[in-house]
């Protein structure tokens, strides 16, 4: 039998393992899973100053519900937001608070739910995109996180350089969508620079796609001038503070305010900054590569102007680079001869400029093909060798759309060439305006082609029928074609055609190739089952001739491309029929208001559009069997005046074959087009 004091022993060690027990439960208390509610799937947070400081109010409010081992247990998450680094491992950016310290959030024993406000943008890792998760405190960055859910989210940002608001010197903006990133500082010191995002992981490719593309800096690497106005070596703003800050006549960037749009991540800035030339302080110009502050003691006006807008787009797939050359004086045109600075990622890439068949690398002071008209588009890859050609990360591709031809192009490096466009005019009133579009892509993709109408299985009684669709890719569209005719793709991306049918089932395929000559083909079935004519009581049936033999009546179709250059419509069309037939067709084109209140807000060639139609041109034309006629639809008055108005009209052309011999009308060419005025001839 056990004494008082040995029964008092054993209680208090009872009580110990008991207390002990409870302690290590709460201990393995912990959260299981978690969904973050807010914010949604995807987040760009709003444009904000880059880089944040620790004093910065920019926040973030998070909230979400948890799944927890012990529901009674107290516990907390920490935000982290999680991806794949270069080098293919987990990362994780932990969330903090706006003065730095660590942020742990408590989870209710109520509901499992959290939710705070102090969850700092800065802790965002600057350019990669991330998937935002609640975890539990001290998650190891390689543990796995698929029960932590949460949105996907991007970056954006905007900093400047400059004592004042009124004397900034350069800026630097960026984005960065779930797709790519873009970042740029002003003409004078890195144009946009870029890179993408493997879709899932968020691993970004190496090498990057561009670097500091668009560039007119002091000068170029060849040692030439960026930028030379009549004769006399100019510089743009960033340009000139490197040469001497702070000099007489120093010249200032005058931002726009950039619009951000937060669901789709596309942003837009423009700057204007005045092109200034070097003086001793007589006023003698200095025309020396890289003057010294010495030798540059003041700034002077060259009487040109830059107006630079850039645009992000395509889900941070593409940036456009638009420089507008103004004259500041009233009375004067000046020459301009510019030297855009374009360098690519990777040690030597390879490039296929046009004309050229494949790709290739180039060295230092070689010259490239600058091709023959405009628009035209320079394509390379970081690494024609690569292992894995078409993996994002070993063979980044990328491409540069000019809207004019270059002069001369030249090679500064194996990784990085010149656009000079030499002797060109700053008009003295409108501008000269050279753009660039910036393309990356992920791999070479191949294009994506639909085929929208007819459905696939469709029977209709016609011998011919209408076929549309649309055609997009990361290079453009070279071509399309419909059952191996051509097809015009509209700059919105959908063509349609005409295709004839024959009786019983008919294939019709498309096929679309890029300009890096990838294709895509789409095939359709439609069924011709030719109409039943009624025979009176003592007749023979009339025996129904295929259409593969002598038609019944003379058809018309479309032979080529449909184009709107010079502020009219040209396109072919060919007559098939015996001898002594016709095709009468009827001619339409019009374009539909885009009406708000009554005010015109510009045109479209959509059918859906609910508002005004007008036609721009109309008339018949007789077309004898066995002939090919060019068709030139010009604009009437009304339409002559909306091309000097909108720049552009964008129409739909409507070309009917009239009914004959007891068949009913058809469609020969149902087509969006658009319209663009004539070209005026370069002065001299």
């Amino acid at each position: 039998m056990l004494s008082g004091r040995a029964r008092l022993t054993l209680l208090l060690i009872a009580a110990s393992l008991v207390l002990t027990g409870a302690l290590a439960s709460s201990a393995d208390a912990e959260v299981t899973a978690s969904q973050i509610t807010s914010p949604a799937d995807p987040t760009l947070p709003p444009l904000v100053k880059q880089p944040l400081k620790a004093t910065s109010s920019q926040t973030l409010t998070v909230s979400g519900t948890t799944t927890t081992n012990d529901a009674n247990a107290s516990d907390t998450v920490e935000l982290g937001c999680f991806y794949t680094g270069v080098e293919g491992a987990k990362k994780e950016t932990v969330l903090k608070k706006v003065n730095g310290e660590a942020l742990t959030i408590p989870v209710s024993t109520l509901d499992g739910s959290f939710t705070t406000s102090e969850a700092a943008l800065e802790g965002l890792l600057h350019q990669q995109p991330c998937m935002l998760r609640a975890v539990p405190p001290a998650t190891p960055e390689t543990a796995s996180v698929t029960a932590f859910a949460g949105p996907r989210l991007g970056d954006a940002g905007i900093a400047t350089v400059g004592t004042e608001a009124s004397k900034l010197t350069d800026d630097e903006l960026s984005t960065t969508t779930l797709q790519g990133y873009w970042l740029w500082k002003s003409a004078g010191s890195c144009g946009p620079s870029s890179n993408v995002f493997e879709p899932s992981s968020f691993q970004r490719a190496v090498p990057p796609i561009f670097h500091c593309a668009a560039t007119l800096s002091e000068t170029t690497e060849l040692k030439e001038p960026s930028i030379v106005v009549d004769a006399h070596n100019g510089y743009a703003v960033a340009a000139a503070s490197t040469i001497n800050a702070g000099a007489v006549g120093q010249p200032f960037l005058e931002l726009g305010a950039p619009s951000f749009n937060e669901a789709t991540g596309v942003l837009t800035q423009t700057e204007t900054e005045p092109i200034v030339h070097c003086e001793k302080a007589g006023g003698e110009p200095v025309d020396v590569p890289e003057p010294t502050s010495a030798e540059c003691v003041q700034f002077a006006s060259t009487g040109v102007e830059l107006v630079r807008t850039v645009t992000t787009g395509e889900g941070g797939l593409q940036a456009t680079v638009t420089d507008e050359l103004k004259s500041t004086e009233a009375s004067g045109a000046h020459t301009i001869t510019l030297r855009y600075r374009e360098q690519q990622g990777g040690i030597e890439p390879s490039y296929k400029f046009p004309g050229e068949s494949a790709f290739k690398r180039y060295k230092a002071t070689e010259s490239a093909p600058t091709g023959s008209s405009a628009p035209e588009t320079v394509y390379f890859q970081a690494s024609e060798e690569s292992a894995e050609p078409e993996s994002p990360h070993e063979n980044p591709r990328g491409a540069i759309t000019l809207s004019a031809t270059p002069t001369a192009v030249k090679f500064a490096g194996p990784n990085a060439f010149e656009l000079v466009y030499s002797g060109q005019t700053v008009p003295a009133s409108g501008a000269l305006t050279l753009t660039q579009a910036l393309s990356q892509t992920r791999a070479a993709e191949p294009p994506t082609l639909s085929v929208a109408s007819p459905v696939s299985g469709t029977t209709v009684s016609t011998s011919t029928i209408n076929v549309s669709g649309s055609a997009s890719g990361n290079f453009g569209i070279a071509s399309l074609s419909v059952n191996g005719s051509a097809v015009t793709v509209a700059n919105d991306g959908t063509w349609s055609t005409s295709v004839p049918l024959s009786s019983g089932a008919n294939t019709i395929s498309a096929v679309a190739t890029d300009n890096a000559g990838k294709t895509t083909s789409r095939s359709i079935t439609v069924t011709y089952t030719p109409p039943v004519t009624e025979t009176p009581a003592g007749k023979t049936p009339p025996v129904e001739t295929p259409p593969s033999s002598t038609p019944v009546r003379a058809r018309a179709s479309l032979s080529g491309k449909v184009t709107g250059t010079g502020g009219k419509v040209a396109y072919t069309l060919a007559c098939v029929g015996t001898a002594g037939e016709r095709c009468n067709v009827t001619v339409t084109l019009y374009t539909v208001e885009r009406l708000r209140a009554g005010k015109l807000l510009g045109l479209t060639a959509s059918q859906k559009t609910r508002t005004k139609r007008i036609v721009l041109a109309s008339g018949t034309l007789s077309i004898p069997a066995g002939l090919r006629v060019n068709v030139s639809v010009k604009l009437d008055a009304t339409g002559r005046k909306l091309l000097a108005r909108f720049g552009k009209i964008p129409a739909r052309l409507s070309t009917i074959l009239s009914a004959s011999a007891g068949a009913p009308a058809e469609t020969v060419v149902a087509q969006n087009v658009t319209i663009t005025p004539v070209k005026k001839p370069k002065k001299k």
